[in-house]
């Protein structure tokens, strides 16, 4: 992403969502997604707000302790919080594990 700027310019973004799918045992790329999707907006001259991030696991898989083992995704070095519940564009989704 490139933008121009000017003495005006207001640049506001609302909501973005990363999504990943994997197998229980594979390695995740999310945080290689989301450190660039952090990099491009430090380079655009915005942050992410990390406190207002939030994370969540769904896992079908039988050993109950197994999202606790899964590395929390980061921004800049701070811990995305991690839910058990979320709503995007009205959806609400649940982590029934």
């Amino acid at each position: 992403m490139t933008f121009k700027r000017h003495a005006l310019d207001i640049i506001y973004v609302d909501d973005g969502n990363l999504f990943e799918i994997c197998s229980a045992y594979s390695v995740s790329v999310l945080q290689e997604s989301v450190d660039i999707v952090s990099k491009s907006t430090r380079e655009n001259i915005m942050t992410i707000n990390a406190g207002k991030t939030k994370e969540m696991v769904i896992c079908f898989c039988n050993d109950e302790h197994h999202v606790e083992n899964i590395p929390k995704t980061k921004i800049e070095d701070i811990p995305i919080a991690r839910v058990s519940h979320t709503k995007v564009l009205g959806v609400t989704s649940n982590n029934l594990s």
